[in-house]
């Protein structure tokens, strides 16, 4: 599949360390797949493919021609993905001591239920909110004179 790309609008964006692209996508047959675009963006921006997330592909509907949007990192979004994930994705056969506690917690209002009656199990209000309760007025209502007016 032959893909040609011809680029629109390049903006360069320091904060997020990126390079913010919309161009256009030729190609003979079917829309090119988002790997397809990405190989063949790397090669004419000469930047390793694991640098390219390709955002969109938007087919023109009767038309070999597809516009894209694609950002440009100047480091590897791969690394990154790896070096975050790489302690989370290995098990370690533990279970965190803050889940713990939240079992135990769990199981312990779990048999405390069980035993309290239906009218023990509704949450009580604080005296705080039992004050502004009390202290809100309701607002006046309007009587027959006050519309006519």
């Amino acid at each position: 599949m032959t893909i040609e790309i011809t680029i629109q609008k390049d903006t360069e964006n320091p904060f997020l360390e990126r390079r913010d692209l919309e161009f256009t996508v030729t190609s003979d047959g079917a829309t090119p797949k988002a790997n397809d675009v990405r190989t063949a963006l790397a090669t004419k921006l000469k930047v390793p493919d694991k640098n390219i997330l390709i955002e969109h592909i938007y087919q023109k509907m009767g038309l070999s021609e597809s516009d894209c949007i694609a950002k440009v990192y100047k480091k590897s979004l791969v690394a990154e993905k790896e070096g975050e994930g790489s302690k989370e994705s290995e098990p370690t056969g533990e279970v965190p001591v803050e889940e713990k506690k939240d079992d135990v917690k769990a199981e312990a209002t779990t048999e405390g239920k069980k035993d309290a009656p239906a009218s023990e199990k509704q949450p009580e209000k604080t005296e705080e909110q039992e004050k502004e309760v009390k202290e809100e007025d309701p607002a006046p209502e309007k009587t027959k004179e006050d519309t006519k007016e």
